[in-house]
């Protein structure tokens, strides 16, 4: 019997057979390939290079990286695909609210968004009360770690990497080991012996308290006020680095340069929670000055972030001009230092073990 849950077609000819049905929808075999599409909208399929489950629905774009014993990598799948049918439609029921700014809705509570996800997506926004940010500065960050908070109850996993368009939440056993690339590893990788490309392991990563990495810049998915090419931040958890990745990339500018091109955010997305603020559409080429003084702004609200316990480490890159904060990079660093750079000395946002560039499917 199909429930509106249950697959109702596919856009290619690969049959359903043999896949693990599940309360919520289907979880292709290994080795299985197609793009099974639920009544819901909800797309499932497996990458082929690596097997790893893809889930989409609408602008969410998740890849799940898990290892450990196999029952337990299948039932936490199962977790996945049934968690995310109402993803999507949660975030909608609120999306007012959450297009919000946080400082209203901080002043008057009765406003705020209920939903688990959501209120993942205003909790990382505590202690930004004084900037102008919407709980969307988040959103990809706390639907990765929503996501992650399921199945992290699941038993016999050693390593869960859920990535979200490029925004990663992780968690990791003490043995594991998880390498993440920096976006413009050919400028860190001059920065006084900072590599492009990052070796966490799960001792380090619990010492540390890591969860999440984000990664923000003008010419990424979402708008942005600033001209930083990336901005990459390592927290606590995947919505916390997003905001904070959001909020540096913002301040990495030159405000009254003309180099700098910009048009109303809503101008270009007419639901923007951005408004009519004037958000970055080209950066012409900058002096050497210029440049650092763009970096010389963001790296300081990076260091009012790292102060304030919203950020473990960040990094930041305007035009081939980097910059690396936080205390706790040596003991990261330390353990990189023999990966290197790829031949042309760059390294893609996220690497994860054994993978060379970055995944789509």
């Amino acid at each position: 019997m199909q429930t509106a849950r249950t697959i109702a077609a596919s856009r290619t000819q690969t049959s359903p057979q043999g896949a693990a049905l599940c309360a919520d929808g289907v979880i292709p075999a290994r080795g299985e390939r197609g793009v099974f599409v639920a009544q819901s909208g909800v797309q499932i399929q497996r990458l082929e290079t690596t097997e790893r489950l893809h889930l989409n629905h609408g602008p969410i774009d998740l890849i799940f990286d898990l290892q450990g014993k196999a029952h337990a990598m299948a039932k936490a799948e199962q977790v996945a695909a049934r968690l995310f049918e109402s993803v999507l439609t949660d975030l909608m029921a609120e999306i007012t609210a959450l297009r919000t700014p946080y400082e209203q809705l901080y002043a008057c509570p009765a406003r705020q968004p209920k939903g688990a996800i959501a209120r993942r997506m205003l909790a990382a926004l505590s202690g930004y009360e004084a900037c102008f940010v919407t709980p969307m500065a988040a959103v990809a960050g706390a639907v990765a770690d929503h996501m992650l908070g399921a199945l992290k109850a699941s038993q016999g996993l050693e390593r869960i990497v859920i990535n979200n368009g490029g925004d990663m939440a992780f968690w990791l056993s003490d043995a594991a080991r998880l390498r993440i690339g920096i976006a413009d590893g050919e400028g860190l990788d001059a920065l006084r012996g900072f590599p492009a490309r990052l070796m966490l392991d799960g001792h380090s990563a619990n010492q540390l308290q890591l969860g999440g990495v984000a990664t923000s810049g003008w010419q990424g998915r979402s708008h942005s006020f600033g001209i930083a090419d990336s901005v990459t931040v390592l927290a606590e958890s995947a919505a916390r680095a997003d905001v904070a990745a959001t909020l540096i990339a913002n301040a990495v500018t030159l405000p009254h340069s003309s180099k700098i091109e910009r048009r109303p955010a809503n101008e270009l997305s007419p639901d923007s929670d951005l408004g009519a603020r004037p958000v970055t559409i080209s950066v012409g080429q900058l002096t050497d000055a210029e440049k650092k003084q763009a970096l010389r702004a963001g790296c300081l609200k990076a260091q009012q972030i790292l102060e304030q316990g919203g950020a473990k480490g960040i990094f930041l890159s305007v035009q081939g001009e980097s910059a690396a904060l936080g205390s706790d990079l040596a003991q990261l660093t330390d353990r990189a230092d023999h990966i290197g750079t790829d031949h042309n000395g760059k390294a893609p946002n996220i690497l994860n073990e054994g993978k060379l560039e970055g995944e789509r499917a």
